[in-house]
């Protein structure tokens, strides 16, 4: 018998086949998302809509915020067939807290996943009727005045005020009040504000109107009000009547920021904004602030913050707070909405959120919050991060945004792509002989990638060899995978299987491999079964052709019953197989046509699980009882372990309440000796052997009657506030809460509150009262039952206490002065009550018994405070506040007393117009007397006059014009006002003198007088006119061209007065044009007639403007000045006349040709200082002088040599080289030679006129090895420089002589003969000098010249330096002062000498302005080197005025001075005979003078040569002096030996 391979591809199909792909699906999705908030009164119905779409069809449920998913209650909720929540129409005694108030979430799912909806929250209203009011309001005058709309406390959610109404018609939108102009201003809020409120205002009445949300209803107020305006009558710091602590609104929307107080006088509102806890400015735009209302136009996120109002008078001030916060509508959108992402990929859903503020951003996974870990993170709070994705992540993602005003969601999807794996590539049969090569082949692809593995009879494939098996991945993605076998023999026959599987499923391939041979039947492992399941059994044959497979148990071919299937391809399946039917050992024989056999066993061991027998706990277990269970393992292989399990956890003996055992080997019982609470749970039984482990559960509930969690307490409250009575059980099962409340405090009867708008039991089972009255006080009983036991109850007692109040908030009274007045106030709340009284804000004495009285009586509920006036004045009119209070509370009321009297007098009269004939006058209106003015009353007079005049305006009149009157006449006048009850007193005289009139006649004797050639002097006499009521303020001067048909143009002058003559010059006119003028006279009211014209002509053209001139360059011998012109087409130019001088010598003048620009003057002194000016001319004349310039030639002061250029010593004598001088660039005139050993005071002359043509000067008969002091001057044109040297002789030997200890000594041993002789010298001199003052003072009269700090004789032979004189000045000389010696005396100054020493050089060198001839040397002084050593800056600056200019870039040491000066050459004239004179102090050189020492105009002079002296004018030098500028003051810019000293006079 042949079995057929077809059959056996069936069969295997059958056993290893695997599940198709199911087709593509959609997630739910919401088409209609349930809103946040549903509020509803319960005589409507409420319908909360929820829908959703989705493939396949989602189903849609409610569930409550405790997870519950809500169940159908007739008549008061239901879920319609389209998914919407229904609460239909109720009464409100079935008004349920844990129905009608309540959190409820609609919840969508499929087979995809589940969404769920944002939370609902659900608030059913008890309609009650109400009505909103609004009261009368009372306004000090000019404050705003605010009007309320009253709402009822328990509708004002859904009760807004849409309008106001005014009795006389005017409508008031909120939308459209703002305004800062507006009189009335209406909030969003409902409030009214009242702007200026004047008496106007008391006269009309207001209404608002409403619209009830929740009923579609509008209706207006119940009652109207109106304002009381009063008068203020004392002054009272701002209190606040109107502003919100916190206000929300949306982005874009306008923001109102109320700040409203009142106070006298009227508030002043600033505001600022807190950033870091300090107030700023509020930047922004566009901004508006209405009174003490900030408006925000287009509000935006960025405005949320706290900002700070600010009410102030001068009494005080007062601020609040508030916090805006600008929201923005929340937007949440999830992207993208469907990924499709391969298992192992990486998932990333983004939330993309929009709004203000953001709370709360939560994620949901079908429903459940999304549990993060090391695969599923959150990057940022908006991102889902999933890698790597795995099957289990497939489903719905929600992002939920909340906060405080809305939550908003948006639902992603995630499809996981799981392939499950193909075949694409197999293996067929095949038929071979023993030792063919054989490979087998498959491939397959998935998602993830399948793996492949190879079995033959359910045992892999062995790797050996001969079979080798292996796999890869192709570059298309396949997974390939072979079997080799190189030499194959017939036991590797049979059936092969290769299987392709990944985490989706798996896919197989069966196909039979045939070798030719005879049968062979491969080992097979024994089996362990366990016992009622399914065996299958295949015998692994090979060989063929096969012509029978057959299975035996025993002697017995099977099948033996229904139980076995025998399949001819030698699979044997056994059902529910059974240890005793079933186990033993099996044989599986296979033959073949030949009758070729062969056989193998196989044994197969049946295990028995476990099986427990069902237990249970004792029904209705309750708290106390006992209760035990037994677990029973009635079938089973031992050993069994047994093990009990609760709500998941192993029960252990540990615990005191819980036994387990006796056990034996198939029994364990649970016994609980005293059954809790905490007892109830899931109790499970777990029998486990070598088979199976199997188990058994039962649930247990123990029932405990209830008990109290939190009982409750007595307590107290007060009327209008809100009270909670917290009553919470615990117990199985829940217990249910009922209160009660006692009908009297005499009986025990109570009956059942029902919840209401105002009552409410809260879910938890709290009672909470809202808008408590007095009927709210009693006893209240909480009742919890479970049916377990009896029920607990408790009686607690609610104390309504009632704060002290008033009823009624405004009253009025009117009385007339004089007479006694009585307000009274009626209040109610707990005893005792306390009153006060107080006017106007403010406290005052009631305990005066000469014009008050009070009197408190007490009638029922009600007390009533009574204030007596004895005697009403004016002064009594206000408002007065009646202040109560007991231990609960505070109230007052206001009671506007109105004092009827005669009106003050009128004050702050102003004239608010005044001309010729009449006035207008204006005045403020008075106190009325609380009655209203009837008319005013003025009288008016002219000074001095008997008989006033009488004008009467009415009462509603502020100002009064009056005619007839003459010009420029004083008037007295004079105001009354006048009422029901008489006339006020007179006002205060008011004096206003009327003003004068326009002027009747014109100006007379006008002349025109050409000035130059665009210029006209005009000049007239004021009109001859009679009249007195003008006063002229100023003329017109009128002119045009006459040939012209244009009009006049006029200019303005005052007029001079009585002294000055009236003239003015017309400028800016045509040359050579002639002109009409006319003058016309003005006054404050007006302008005059014309005067008789007058012509005039101007010139053709005016003389030149003065040249600007300018330097243009310098060289040894000349000096090149430039000038330029002003090129006016009416000034031509003829020529030039150039004025220059060698101060001080006279100006020379040259004149040049008009079409020069420059002029080189030639043949001046080297190095000499010169002064320039230049004038324009033509045939009108000259131009003014151009400002004087000064220029200096170039050159400077010879430059002194190196002593070793110079000198050339031997033992007795000195050879001085006069060409080792250097000129300078001015050749060297002469020099001056002068020694004197050292230690000696006196100098000795060689010559005071060495010429270089000498070239060589010699010292002889000095004394070998001595020290020298050589003094040498040069002089040239541009000054003189001093050198100093110290040199030594040789000694005989020739040796140059140093300093020895020998000469030391002898020095000191001079001193016996120098010390005497220096004390007569000392006596001697003071002598001498005191003789040489007293002459000096004598001729100082005849003098011829006199310098500042020196005198010179006119007798030569007399001629001497008076010191003293000069040291006062100079102060101390701080070095050795030399005078001139016997032999040399001349007109020599004493002047001070900078002395340095060059470093590595003997010498010391000063520079002197040339031109000095002299017969001693200058002594030395040191004024000059203490304004060297502290660096002083000498300069002088030059400006455009100043008659001399210098320069002194040759002077070696020095700066350049800051002001340039140019050098003064003087003549010997000068030097006998010239003095300058300021106007202060008498010499000219004060002005150059340096603050730190005082120098003479010589020292001056002889600064040139180093320095630029500047001879500023005598205008300069006074102004100059008066300011106190400093003129010189050297500066030492390096160390050197040549020094700038003092100028010389020039020979």
């Amino acid at each position: 018998m042949t079995w057929s391979v077809g059959s056996a591809h069936v069969l295997l199909l059958f056993l290893y086949s695997s599940v198709s792909i199911a087709e593509d699906h959609r997630g739910p999705l919401f088409d209609v998302e349930p809103p946040s908030r549903v509020v509803f009164y319960n005589n409507t119905e409420a319908a909360i809509p929820c829908s959703a779409t989705g493939n396949p069809n989602p189903l849609i449920s409610w569930r409550d915020e405790r997870g519950d998913e809500v169940k159908d209650i007739p008549n008061l909720r239901y879920i319609n067939q389209d998914g919407s929540l229904i609460f239909p129409p109720f009464s409100a005694t079935e008004y349920r807290q844990d129905i009608h108030s309540v959190v409820y979430t609609c919840v969508v799912s499929n087979t995809v996943g589940t969404v769920r909806s944002r939370d609902v929250h659900v608030r059913a209203v008890i309609y009650q009727k109400h009505e909103v009011k609004v009261y009368d309001e009372n306004v000090v005058r000019g404050n705003t005045a605010l009007l309320r709309c009253v709402i009822p406390s328990n509708v004002t959610d859904y009760v807004t005020v849409t309008s106001w109404t005014l009795s006389d018609g005017l409508i008031i939108f909120p939308s459209q009040s703002y305004d800062s102009i507006a009189k009335h201003v209406a909030f969003p809020t409902g409030e009214l504000h009242v702007r200026h409120a004047d008496h106007s205002d008391g006269d009309v009445s207001y209404r608002c109107h409403v619209t009830d949300r929740l009923a579609r209803q509008s209706f207006q107020s119940a009652t109207l009000g109106r304002l009381i305006v009063i008068e203020p009558h004392s002054h009272f710091q701002p209190r606040f009547v109107h502003f919100n602590k916190v206000i929300s609104v949306i982005r874009g929307s306008t923001a109102y920021l109320p700040c409203l107080a009142k106070g006298y006088p009227i508030p002043r509102y600033s505001w600022y904004r807190m950033n870091n806890g300090r107030m700023t400015t509020i930047v922004r735009e566009p901004i508006d602030q209405v009174d003490g209302t900030l408006v925000f136009y287009h509000a935006n996120v960025k405005d949320s913050g706290t900002y700070v109002c600010i009410a102030s008078n001068g009494v005080g001030e007062q601020r609040q707070i508030t916090n805006l916060t600008v929201t923005e509508p929340l937007k949440v959108t999830v992207m993208p909405k469907v990924q499709k992402i391969n298992v192992g990929g990486s998932f990333t859903v983004n939330c993309t959120i929009s709004g203000f503020p953001i709370e709360r951003v939560t994620w949901l996974k079908n429903q459940r919050p999304l549990s993060t870990n090391m695969r599923i993170t959150l990057p940022s709070q908006d991102v889902v991060h999933i890698s790597p994705t795995r099957q289990e992540d497939q489903g719905m993602y929600q992002c939920f945004v909340t906060n405080n005003q809305e939550t908003v969601q948006d639902t992603a999807e995630l499809k996981v792509l799981s392939k499950p794996p193909i075949l694409i590539t197999t293996f067929e049969e095949m038929t071979v002989k023993p030792g063919s090569r054989v490979s087998l082949k498959c491939a397959a692809v998935g998602n993830p990638l399948p793996q492949i593995t190879w079995t033959s009879y359910g045992e892999p494939v062995p790797d050996n060899n001969r079979i080798r098996t292996g796999d890869y991945v192709s570059k298309e993605g396949a997974v390939i995978s072979f079997v080799n076998i190189t030499r194959i023999e017939i036991e590797d026959g049979g059936i092969y299987r290769c299987s392709a599987a990944n985490s989706n499923g798996i896919r197989s391939h069966v196909t039979p491999l045939n070798v030719f041979g005879h049968p062979f039947v491969r080992p097979m492992r024994n089996r362990t079964v366990i016992g009622g399941r399914v065996v299958i059994m295949h015998c692994p044959v090979a060989g063929y052709p096969i012509q029978q497979i057959y299975w035996e148990k025993g002697s017995k071919q099977l099948p033996l019953g229904r139980r076995h299937f025998v399949f001819p391809n030698g699979t044997l399946i056994i059902r529910k197989v059974g240890r005793f039917e079933d186990e033993g050992t099996y044989r599986c024989v296979a033959k073949d046509m030949k009758n070729h056999f062969a056989q193998r066993e196989v044994s197969i061991k049946v295990l028995v699980p476990p099986v427990i027998s069902p237990f249970s706990f004792p029904p209705e277990p309750r708290e106390g009882i006992r209760a035990s269970v037994m677990c029973s393992v009635q079938e089973g292989d031992p050993p069994i372990q047994i093990t009990w399990w609760k709500d998941g956890e192993l029960l252990r003996d540990d615990d005191d309440s819980v036994t387990l055992g006796p056990n034996d080997k198939f029994i364990s019982t649970l016994t609980i000796k005293s059954l809790r609470s905490e007892h109830s749970g899931l109790y499970t039984c777990v029998a486990s052997n070598s088979a199976a482990s199997v188990n058994f559960s039962v649930p247990l509930t123990v029932n405990s009657p209830s008990r109290w969690k939190l009982e409750p307490l007595d307590t107290s409250a007060l009327t209008g506030s809100v009270v909670s009575l917290d009553c919470q059980a615990s117990g199985k099962p829940e217990p249910r809460i009922v209160w009660k409340k006692s009908t009297d405090d005499a009986t025990i009867k109570f009956n059942t509150v029902i919840s209401g708008a105002r009552v409410q039991v809260l879910v938890n089972g709290t009672l909470v009262i809202r808008d408590i009255h007095e009927d709210d006080r009693g006893r209240y009983l909480c009742e919890a039952s479970n049916g377990v036991g009896s029920p607990i109850s408790t009686v607690v007692r609610l104390d309504v206490h009632v704060p002290a109040h008033f009823k009624t908030k405004f009253s009025s009274e009117t009385t007339v002065a004089k007479k006694p007045t009585t307000i009274a106030c009626e209040a109610r709340g707990d005893n005792p009550l306390t009153f006060s009284w107080s006017k106007d804000n403010q406290g005052f004495n009631t305990d005066d018994k000469r014009r008050y009285r009070i009197k408190n009586t007490m009638l029922n509920d009600v007390t009533k405070s009574e204030l007596t006036i004895l005697s009403a004045e004016s002064r009594d009119t206000g408002m007065y506040t009646c202040e109560v209070q007991n231990s609960w509370g505070k109230d007052e009321t206001n009671v506007q007393l109105l004092v009827l009297d005669h009106p003050t007098s009128p004050k702050h009269i102003r004239v608010r117009k005044v001309d010729g004939r009449s006035v207008t006058l204006e005045w403020e209106e008075p106190a009325s007397g609380n009655s209203p003015i009837k008319k005013y009353i003025i009288n008016y007079k002219k000074e001095g006059g008997n008989r006033p005049l009488e004008v009467v305006v009415q009462g509603d009149q502020r100002d009064v014009t009056i005619r007839d009157l003459d010009p420029m006449t004083t008037y007295l006048f004079t105001l009354f006002a006048e009422n029901a009850i008489g006339r006020s007193s007179p006002s205060a005289n008011m004096s206003v003198t009327t003003e004068e009139e326009v002027p009747t006649s014109p100006p007379v004797e006008v002349e025109a007088v050409p000035v130059n050639s665009c210029t006209v002097r005009v000049t007239w006499k004021s009109p001859l006119s009679t009249e007195y009521f003008s006063i002229i303020k100023g003329y017109y001067i009128g002119y045009k061209v006459e040939v012209s048909d244009k009009n006049f143009i006029y200019k303005s002058v005052e007029a001079p007065g009585r002294i000055k003559p009236n003239e003015y010059e017309l400028r800016n006119l045509l040359p050579g044009t002639s002109y009409i003028i006319v003058v016309q006279a003005f006054n404050d009211k007006g302008v005059g007639p014309a005067s008789k014209e007058t012509n005039v002509k101007t010139p053709q053209f005016d003389a030149p403007d003065p040249p600007r001139l300018s330097l243009s360059s310098t060289s040894f011998s000349s000096i090149e000045v430039s000038w330029r012109t002003s090129n006016r087409k009416n000034q031509p130019i003829s020529g030039f006349i150039l004025h220059y001088r060698q101060q001080p010598r006279d100006w020379v003048q040259i004149q040049i040709l008009g079409d020069k620009t420059s002029y080189s003057l030639q043949g001046l002194n080297c190095g000499t200082g010169y002064q320039m000016y230049v004038i324009a001319f033509n045939s009108m004349g000259r131009s003014d002088p151009s400002d004087v310039i000064s220029g200096v030639t170039n050159g400077s002061a010879p430059v002194a040599p190196n002593q070793h250029l110079l000198v050339s010593v031997n033992s007795t004598s000195m050879v001085f080289h006069l060409k080792a001088w250097s000129d300078g660039g001015c050749p060297i005139h002469h020099f001056i030679l002068q020694y004197k050993p050292l230690g000696h005071t006196e100098w000795i002359l060689v010559s005071s006129e060495l010429y270089p043509e000498q070239e060589t000067v010699i010292i002889s008969m000095l004394i070998p090895g001595s020290w020298y002091l050589v003094l040498m001057s040069a002089i040239n044109t541009a000054g003189i420089t001093e050198a100093e040297y110290r040199i030594a002789t040789l000694t005989v030997s020739g040796v140059p002589e140093t300093t020895s200890k020998q000469s030391e000594r002898s020095r000191y041993r001079s001193l016996y003969v120098i010390i005497p002789v220096c004390c007569a010298a000392v006596v001697l001199t003071a002598v001498t000098l005191s003789v040489f003052l007293v002459v000096c003072r004598r001729r100082s009269s005849s003098s011829s010249n006199i310098y500042e700090g020196v005198r010179h004789s006119e007798d030569p032979k007399n001629e001497t330096l008076v010191m003293t004189e000069l040291e006062k000045q100079c102060g101390d000389i701080g070095e050795p002062t030399y005078f001139p010696s016997p032999y040399a005396m001349t007109k020599v100054p004493v002047l001070p000498r900078e002395v340095a020493i060059r470093e590595g050089e003997g010498f010391h060198g000063s520079t002197r302005g040339s031109g000095n001839n002299y017969d001693v040397p200058q002594p030395r002084r040191s004024r000059f080197k203490m304004a060297s050593e502290h660096g002083q800056d000498a300069r002088i600056g030059s400006d455009a005025s100043s008659d001399y200019d210098g320069t002194a870039e040759h002077s070696e040491g020095y700066e350049q001075p800051r002001k340039q000066t140019r050098s003064r050459t003087m003549d010997p004239a000068l030097h006998s005979s010239t003095r300058w004179f300021t106007p202060q102090q008498g010499t000219r050189s004060d002005c150059c003078s340096s603050q730190d020492a005082t120098y003479s105009p010589i020292h001056l002079a002889f600064s040139s040569a180093a320095t630029d002296s500047y001879e500023p004018s005598d205008t300069e030098c006074d102004r100059d002096l008066s300011e106190g500028k400093e003129y010189w003051k050297p500066k030492l810019i390096h160390s050197s030996a040549i020094y700038v000293q003092t100028p010389f006079l020039q020979r």
